[in-house]
């Protein structure tokens, strides 16, 4: 300025801070870049240990996708804890300094927070019981999408099914259910609060102090405005840490019991071949911990015999295969398959490949062999009707297939 000197110390701080404020955006991206990679390489490792115990694990009811998904929520649900730690000292620090200038008014924000929460929570927890309600005593209805019917068509006709839809799709139409009108109003008016809550906190809590002080500058107002927002953001984030904790709890149990599911033991296999091609000695096969399992079953199978297991519905049948193929554990006894299995199942997997590529299954083409197979398995015939023969493409899980084709092309 004229008239004043120039302040050399002054004029190197703010050098200085100009330096720092420049060197820091690089940095910054420099630091959040190694964060993106160290996330992905996490994401990579926590997604290779779960395929190789989900391959060890040899269970079918879990879903991959499922299990990586909540192993992910797991760790996004645990950086979420640890930054709501580092919050907690920082807001600490802010309600300090808040209630150092405002006193009690310092508290203004986290009220809002807590009654927007907990007035939420209320109205979201009766509306749920009163669809509850009306699910139990409202009337049936059918689906009135048109789509949906005619995909569900053939089941309509097949369960004769006709006059009870013919009736549900009479001009008496029964109206969705919709709470009253007090607690929609509610719902609504909580929903536009929920996007306006740091404002609301931070206009209450400085209209309170205001009355209070003869004057206050604008500079004051602006000041007090952020750490008020922050305050109340920070306590809706509290409020609602109970519900995450909860989540957390669950994924972790299922997680932790999917990592342990590589402990669990199976019947033992054997490349060799001798007399006999199945040896069980009092063994006790279950699904898991207080779930289905099998008797004790003492059983020997000798290589080339033809056997046949019967029984009754739901008495086991498919369980006790699924225990001579290693899927089903072993809690106790001892038992050896030896030799090579193949196994056709109920519902067959077919691929969304030519017929001919169905039976090979990457092996190489042998026309005579093939030939063989195929007739041994009651295809031949099949194959005949078929537009372009063995050539002709199969639609995903046999689409375009009967249910007796399924089977023997699974068996092929």
């Amino acid at each position: 300025r004229s008239g004043q000197e120039l302040n050399m110390t002054e004029l190197g701080l703010l050098v200085t801070v100009w330096q720092l404020l420049v060197l820091m955006a690089p940095i910054r991206r420099y630091f959040s870049k190694v964060k993106e990679r160290f996330s992905k390489r996490r994401r990579a490792l926590i997604d290779s240990k779960l395929l190789v115990v989900y391959a060890l694990s040899r269970r079918k009811t879990d879903s991959l996708w499922q299990i990586q998904s909540k192993a992910r929520d797991l760790v996004g649900d645990a950086e979420s804890f640890m930054s709501i730690i580092s919050m907690t000292l920082a807001q600490t620090l802010n309600a300090w300094v808040t209630a150092s200038k405002i006193g009690w008014r310092a508290l203004v924000p986290i009220v809002v927070a807590l009654a927007h929460w907990l007035l939420s929570r209320l109205v979201t927890r009766k509306i749920e019981r009163l669809y509850e309600q009306n699910r139990v005593y409202a009337p049936p209805k059918f689906q009135e999408d048109f789509t949906s019917m005619l995909h569900n068509i053939r089941t309509v006709k097949f369960y004769a099914w006709e006059d009870a839809f013919s009736k549900g799709y009479s001009s008496t139409r029964f109206e969705d259910y919709e709470p009253p009108m007090v607690w929609r109003v509610l719902r609504f008016g909580l929903d536009l609060l929920s996007h306006a809550t740091a404002e609301v906190s931070a206009v209450l809590a400085l209209m309170s102090y205001i009355t209070t002080v003869e004057t206050i500058s604008y500079m004051d107002i602006t000041l007090l405005e952020s750490p008020i927002r922050s305050l109340t953001v920070f306590a809706g984030t509290i409020a609602g840490l109970n519900s995450k904790l909860m989540r957390f709890r669950a994924n972790k149990a299922e997680v932790q019991e999917f990592l342990d599911a590589d402990s669990a033991n199976y019947i033992e296999r054997s490349s060799t071949t001798g007399d006999l091609a199945v040896d069980l000695n009092k063994c006790v096969f279950s699904w898991g911990a207080n779930t289905y399992s099998l008797a004790p079953v003492t059983l020997q199978i000798k290589a080339g015999d033809f056997v046949t297991i019967v029984g009754r519905i739901g008495s086991g049948k498919s369980s006790f295969l699924s225990a001579i193929c290693g899927e089903m554990p072993l809690t106790s006894g001892q038992g050896c398959v030896y030799g090579r299995i193949g196994y056709v199942e109920q519902k067959p997997w077919i691929m969304n490949a030519t017929f001919r590529d169905n039976v090979l299954m990457g092996a190489d083409f042998d026309e005579v062999y093939f030939s063989q197979v195929v007739d041994a398995c009651a295809l031949a015939a099949d194959v005949e009707l078929f537009p372009k023969g063995d050539l002709t493409m199969i639609g995903t899980n046999g689409v375009n297939l009967s249910g007796g084709q399924k089977v023997r092309l699974a068996l092929a």
